[in-house]
């Protein structure tokens, strides 16, 4: 009997003006208050274990997950 494990990483990123200088904090306020936010990848990783064999698969999120993939 196999096990079978998925990981899904979906990576969103927003542009925001935090300012003059490097401020984090700032920019992360900014940001989570903003609803503008561009998916920029969507990455499913399958892992299948076997007794002591493992195998591991790549690739994009199943479709019917995008419609959630913002929230």
């Amino acid at each position: 009997m196999a096990t079978v494990r998925r990981t899904r990483t979906t990576v969103f990123e927003i542009d925001v003006d935090d300012g003059d200088g490097f401020q984090p904090e700032v920019a992360l306020g900014i940001a989570k208050g903003l609803e503008a936010w561009t998916r920029v990848t969507d990455e499913v990783t399958y892992e299948v274990r076997e007794g002591e064999q493992v195998c591991q698969l790549a690739g994009r999120a199943p479709r019917e997950e995008d419609v959630n993939a913002a929230r």
